[in-house]
C-alpha cells in the first residue's frame, strides 16, 4: 500500500510539473496572463516540493534549495508587477521572463532530484 501511495504521489508530481502547455492550454500572450501563468507555476513548484518531501522522494535539503529558489522567483514576480504598475512595460516583461526562467529551472531541479530520490 505504501508503494502504491508512493507511485500515486510521483504520478501527481509529474502531472503538476508537466504544465499547462501539454494540457492544450494556449500560451499566455499578455503581461497579466503571463504573470498569472508564472504564479501558477510557482504554486505548482511549492506544492510539488511539499508533496515530494511528504512522500519521501525529495530530501529536506533539496526541498530547502527549491524553497529558496521559489522565494527568489516570487520576489522577481512582485518586482515585475511593480514595474508594470509604474508603466515600465519593458522592465516588467524582462523581470517576468527572468522569473519564468528561474521557475523552469526549479521544475527541472525537482524532476532530477525527485526521480533520484525515488529509486
Amino acid at each position: 500500500m505504501k508503494r502504491l501511495h508512493h507511485y500515486l504521489t510521483l504520478f501527481a508530481f509529474a502531472l503538476v510539473l508537466t504544465g499547462c502547455a501539454s494540457l492544450g492550454t494556449e500560451k499566455a500572450d499578455t503581461f497579466k496572463t503571463q504573470l498569472a501563468y508564472a504564479e501558477g507555476i510557482h504554486s505548482a513548484v511549492v506544492d510539488a516540493t511539499t508533496s515530494s518531501v511528504n512522500a519521501g522522494t525529495l530530501s529536506s535539503a533539496d526541498a530547502e534549495t527549491v524553497g529558496k529558489g521559489a522565494d527568489n522567483a516570487q520576489l522577481i514576480l512582485v518586482s515585475a508587477k511593480t514595474a508594470y504598475a509604474a508603466g515600465d512595460t519593458a522592465g516588467a516583461n524582462a523581470k517576468l521572463a527572468t522569473a519564468l526562467t528561474a521557475l523552469q529551472a526549479l521544475q527541472d531541479y525537482l524532476r532530477a532530484h525527485g526521480a533520484a530520490h525515488a529509486n
